[in-house]
């Protein structure tokens, strides 16, 4: 996908993970739980991003690996996992995303909540709902701007996207 190519807040998610290959890690409920693990420069955590599946809407959402385009995903959720997480193992070999570079599409969001655990935010289109989780160690709620963009939400590895 060339970000020309880009029309939906959803796929400016899916260009920035482009390249990445999701494997299916679990059922939990009525959700598929698919994951990719991303190199970290953190000696003690692993960063994955996992997407999730409502199957009670999607039932064809049973492939072992594809790309997030091929995916009719609920929510992103991107994660810093401490190092040797077994249960997530089956997320296959860390993959290298996408560099977000000059001329790479973005989507802005804004602000709608914040509370000691997570700020909120929507995409101006109204598309997505964003959280970002906020770390705990740091006893402030203004950890995040009122305003940033999808590719700053995805960088913090603390984000869960929302399809609205």
């Amino acid at each position: 996908m060339s970000s020309a190519n880009v029309a939906s807040d959803a796929e400016v998610v899916e260009w920035h993970l482009d390249g990445l290959q999701f494997h299916k890690l679990e059922f939990r409920g009525p959700h598929v739980v698919y994951g990719a693990k991303v190199p970290s420069m953190f000696q003690s955590n692993d960063r994955f991003v996992f997407a999730t599946v409502d199957t009670t809407r999607h039932v064809f959402a049973l492939a072992e690996t594809t790309p997030l385009s091929g995916l009719p995903w609920d929510s992103v959720q991107t994660r810093l996992v401490a190092r040797g997480g077994g249960r997530y193992q089956r997320a296959g070999p860390a993959q290298r995303m996408r560099v977000a570079g000059r001329g790479a599409p973005d989507a802005a969001l804004r602000v709608i909540d914040r509370t000691a655990e997570k700020t909120t935010y929507r995409s101006t289109s109204g598309q997505l709902l964003v959280e970002l989780l906020h770390n705990p160690s740091k006893a402030t709620m203004y950890q995040y701007n009122n305003t940033i963009g999808i590719s700053s939400a995805l960088d913090t590895f603390q984000a869960v996207i929302t399809r609205v």
